[in-house]
Parts: structure tokens; C-alpha cells; sequence
């Protein structure tokens, strides 16, 4: 069964993936981007805000539709969905999109692929490591389909279903709690994307949170989890601001982390409790949010480099030109690639009636 205020949420947070990197490229505290240009330092804020919990909340919504889509089908056509959805369109985008990327930034930076090419034994070779080198947002594909496979050992054990029933009584203390393992999960793998973190959210998503039981009670102390978020968030930008957000002593700080679970916890409320309706407007923007997550970092990359380096603006109008053309642009391609019927299979993106996917 569709959950509106699931969908709703789901491309809430891929606009703010793409306003994030937006901002990433414009940062003033040193974290390096394919492009670095100057922008306004007091923005920053907005990347000190999403990254503690925009993609950990993904992989928590992740889990909850796991969940709706078992009940509804068996394992194999799960799986055999999970390949064409997820395992496809990363190797399309790594491919299509990664290389692409990668030569641009080579040489935005003054270098040559020839000559990375040239270091490796083979061309075959390089252009596989080109390849995952301009991986950039593809990562969440593989990543969730990783842990997609992890959990389906977990899904027999609970054969009987009785640790998914126990899951459905927790309250907020026991949520509140899930903060230790959000916090342990920041301290391992950290180098590679907090993958056991992932995991566990996942995990929590597929056996905790797609009791609507469960989102209730958080709908119900959204308030509360709006302002202990706000709260926190003041405290790690005092802490913060001006210090690299991309840094694993900001991921697995104590206060980053927990301000990174209400806001997940917080999110969940109010989509459940302000997102469980839609209109024209919502289910357009729904339909096209897997290609704006998909396309938009090539996009956006291009977009701010020609941006700052062809035009004389103010710093404001580049952050609104690049956002304008990036979603602009972004759509555009959705309308063409949904059309083409190998294009929209590598992408997952194939049109299956008026308006969406």
C-alpha cells in the first residue's frame, strides 16, 4: 500500500541532496569539490544542517518501503526490482554519468585523462577506475542495494514475525534511544560512507519504523523534535561553522549525531502529519525526483563552472542561476531519457503513463 507522506518526504530530501551539493561548491569551509568557487560563508549553514541526516533518513525510508513492497510480492520479484531499479541504473550512471564527470573536472583543474590513463596498464582499467572515481551520487544505489542483500538473512530470522510485533510497541524513549546506535554506526566505516550506519537504518526502517504505529507517535511529538533539533543545530554551528563539514570528527561528533537522529525522528513526524496529501505539483515533482537525484551533480558541476567563470555576478545570483538551471535542466533530461526506451531502462526512468514513471 502507497504512502503518500513517504513520497513526499522522499523528494523533500533529493531537493535538498541538490541544494546541498549546491552549496558544497560554493563552501568556505574548505571541503574540496570538482568545482570550488566563491560564494557567501553564512549559506554554509545549510550543508552544516542536511549533512548529519539527509541520506541516513533515506536509507530509513528505504527500510519502510522494503517492508510495504515484501508484503506485496515475493523475494525473487523483490530482487529481480531491486537489479532493474537500483543495481542498473548505477552501473548506467557510473558509465554515463561518472566519466563524463570526471574528464570535466580534470579539466576544470588543469589536468588531462590522457595522462591519468597513461599510469595504468590498460586503457580497460582506467576507464573503470575513471569511472568510480566520478561515482558521486551514485554511491546510494549500490549502497542500498547492498544493504538490501544484508537484510534479507535478517527477514528469515523473523520468519514468525514476532521481533517486527515487539518493534511496533516501542515508544519514544526506546526511539529516542536508537540515538546509541545512530551514534555507533557514525564511528565505524566512516571512511566509506558510514555503510554499517546505513545499514542499520535500513534495518530499523524495514522492522521499527513501517509500523504506522510507530510514525504516529512521532507524529504526535513532532513539535517537541522540531525544537530539540533546533536547538542542537545552534549548538553545532557554534561548535562548527567554519570548520569542515565533510570531516569524520564532524560526523561522529556526539551532539552532530544526535542532532542528526531528532532531525530524522523530526522529519518523519511532520511529513506523516503535514505530507500525507498530494496535488498536481507534488506528484510531478515526485515522479521526476529519482532523475534529479541521478543527473543532477554532472548538472550542477557544469552549471556552477560556467556560471562563475562566464558571468560577472553577485554571489547570490550564482547560487539562484545554478539551482534555476540545474532543476532546469534536470527535468529536461527526465523528459528525454523517459522517452528513449534504453536510456530510460539504464536509468530506471521509463514512463509508464501521463506524468510518471
Amino acid at each position: 500500500m502507497r504512502r503518500i507522506w513517504l513520497d513526499n518526504l522522499r523528494w523533500v530530501i533529493i531537493l535538498l541532496v541538490v541544494l546541498h551539493h549546491l552549496v558544497c561548491f560554493f563552501n568556505s569551509a574548505g571541503v574540496p569539490m570538482n568545482v570550488n568557487a566563491p560564494g557567501i560563508p553564512a549559506l554554509d549553514a545549510i550543508a552544516y544542517f542536511c549533512y548529519p541526516w539527509f541520506m541516513p533518513c533515506m536509507f530509513l525510508l528505504a527500510g519502510i518501503s522494503a517492508r510495504y513492497a515484501l508484503e506485496e510480492q515475493s523475494t525473487g520479484r523483490f530482487l529481480a526490482a531491486r537489479v532493474r531499479k537500483l543495481l542498473i541504473p548505477f552501473a548506467a550512471g557510473v558509465v554515463l554519468l561518472g566519466i563524463p564527470l570526471v574528464s570535466f573536472a580534470f579539466a576544470v583543474k588543469g589536468g588531462s585523462v590522457g595522462e591519468m590513463i597513461a599510469y595504468f596498464p590498460s586503457p580497460a582499467i582506467a576507464l573503470f577506475f575513471l569511472a568510480l572515481m566520478g561515482m558521486g551520487p551514485q554511491w546510494f544505489l549500490l549502497a542500498l542495494f547492498l544493504v538490501t542483500l544484508l537484510l534479507l538473512p535478517l527477514r528469515r530470522l523473523d520468519r514468525s514475525g514476532r521481533f517486527y510485533d515487539l518493534c511496533g510497541r516501542a515508544g519514544m524513549p526506546v526511539l529516542l534511544g536508537l540515538w546509541l546506535l545512530f551514534w555507533a554506526g557514525s564511528q565505524v566505516l566512516n571512511a566509506t560512507n558510514r555503510y554499517l550506519l546505513y545499514f542499520v537504518l535500513f534495518s530499523a526502517g524495514y522492522f521499527l519504523f513501517a509500523h504506522d504505529e510507530v510514525t504516529q507517535r512521532l507524529q504526535r511529538f513532532r513539535l517537541p523534535l522540531l525544537g530539540a533539533s533546533g536547538a542542537l543545530l545552534v549548538w553545532v554551528l557554534a561548535r562548527w561553522f567554519g570548520k569542515s563539514f565533510a570531516d569524520a570528527a564532524f560526523v561522529e561528533d556526539p551532539v552532530t549525531t544526535l542532532f542528526g537522529w531528532c532531525m530524522t525522528l523530526a522529519a518523519v513526524g511532520c511529513a506523516r502529519a503535514w505530507g500525507d496529501r498530494e496535488n498536481r505539483l507534488t506528484r510531478y515533482i515526485s515522479a521526476r525526483g529519482f532523475a534529479l537525484y541521478q543527473f543532477h551533480y554532472l548538472v550542477l558541476t557544469v552549471c556552477t563552472w560556467g556560471v562563475t567563470n562566464w558571468l560577472n555576478l553577485p554571489a547570490g545570483w550564482n547560487y539562484l542561476l545554478c539551482l534555476g538551471l540545474t532543476l532546469a535542466i534536470c527535468l529536461g533530461l527526465y523528459e528525454l531519457v523517459s522517452r528513449v526506451p534504453v536510456l530510460g531502462d539504464l536509468f530506471a526512468l521509463r514512463r509508464k503513463g501521463k506524468g510518471g514513471r
